[in-house]
């Protein structure tokens, strides 16, 4: 287990420091190149580059490489977090996997160029859209597109991509995550559509959320506030588990909600027996100890993040809306932010790029690491 969690850290952090050294090549300073890999990497759209730079062709390959990088280790890191939820029971297939997922990278590329897009932005816009990388702002266009792709990746978990079948398809609509995705998915577009919006727009600023890909478009900064926060509160959920979105993912909200509502009939009847289950299967104490667990970790360490940011941006509300944007891989930030935020001192850099790998590894590998490196230096220091 040890091994496997200094593999699994290992391994991102070098193919951070790879995939930084194109940008090093062209000119940035190390520490803005690497957070540009970081980036790119976790799926984060914010950047520093120009659409019409050749460097953005690069950084697109990049966020899909990224996805190729998941799909790859998940299976590793479930074995060590053991923290995705209660659906994750199939063994993930690697391979299969990810064939599945450059099928739909290949799909993405036809629909976009059937929606009029040329080849160099069916390409770019496929790896953004597949990557949900976002980032961009997507032509008018592109957006039915988008949403196909967008609703895809949001709502079928990884391990159903390997065999896309009738009877896999009808066994996910039957489970209670996807019936409370659609609900919540309507109430979404509803508000967002209220705000003058057309549906087709509400349906696109929802999944791009949702599926914290981060597309945005010119008319997104002129939705009112409460709207603009329920869609960043869409984005801390995320989507289905083992999906490849960022945020808590929805299962992990569904089964703290259920242990809410436990509680409070214990409180009310203090003899009744009741079982939090998900899909009529009862959830195990391990799980759901893992699941307070892991949203404990991921508020508080968002809320590190914010501060650590904070240092540097001096309107702590700004420092949160670029925490909250970054952390849940959504990326969308208005184009003051994003200068200020690649105009951070070199260590400010190093640090934002650390806090995003480390939520790629799902927070827990992260503190495994702590706890071998704290007690290996005990066994050092009692030896010594």
């Amino acid at each position: 287990m040890n091994k496997k969690c200094k593999d699994l850290a290992l391994f991102w952090f070098a193919l951070a420091t790879l995939g930084a050294l194109p940008f090093f090549a062209c000119g940035m300073d190390f520490c803005g190149a690497f957070l540009e890999s970081a980036l790119a990497l976790t799926s984060v759209g914010a950047t520093n580059i120009s659409y019409n730079d050749y460097l953005y062709c690069y950084r697109a390959f990049l966020s899909i490489l990224g996805g190729f990088a998941f799909i790859f280790t998940l299976p590793m890191l479930t074995d060590i977090s053991g923290c995705f939820g209660l659906t994750l029971k199939e063994k993930l297939p690697p391979f299969r996997v990810a064939g599945v997922y450059f099928f739909i990278f290949i799909l993405g590329m036809l629909l976009f160029l059937l929606f009029g897009s040329d080849l160099k932005e069916a390409l770019i816009f496929a790896c953004l859209t597949v990557s949900l990388t976002g980032g961009a702002i997507m032509p008018d266009n592109l957006i039915i597109p988008a949403c196909i792709l967008m609703g895809i990746l949001t709502i079928i978990p990884a391990f159903f991509m390997r065999q896309i079948s009738a009877i896999a398809l009808k066994a996910m609509i039957k489970k209670e995550e996807f019936r409370i995705f659609l609900v919540v998915f309507a109430f979404v577009v509803a508000i967002v559509a209220n705000s003058e919006f057309s549906y087709k727009e509400a349906v696109f600023f929802t999944l791009s959320f949702f599926s914290t890909a981060g597309f945005f478009t010119f008319d997104l900064f002129s939705l009112n506030d409460f709207s603009l926060f329920v869609l960043f509160l869409t984005s801390i959920v995320g989507g289905s588990v083992v999906s490849l979105t960022g945020g808590v993912k929805l299962i992990r909200i569904i089964v703290l909600l259920k242990l809410l509502d436990k509680e409070l009939k214990r409180v009310l009847h203090p003899r009744m027996i009741v079982a939090v289950s998900v899909d009529d299967v009862p959830v195990a104490h391990k799980i759901t100890g893992r699941i307070m667990a892991f949203f404990f970790l991921y508020a508080s360490t968002l809320f590190a993040f914010i501060l650590a940011i904070s240092l540097f941006e001096p309107d702590f509300s700004d420092a949160a809306a670029m925490g909250i944007s970054l952390f849940t891989t959504v990326g969308i930030l208005p184009q003051e932010l994003l200068t200020d935020l690649f105009s951070f001192p070199a260590v400010a850099k190093i640090i934002v790029a650390f806090f995003l790998l480390i939520s790629k590894l799902e927070i827990f590998i992260f503190l495994l690491l702590i706890q071998i490196v704290y007690q290996s230096l005990k066994k050092i220091t009692a030896v010594s």
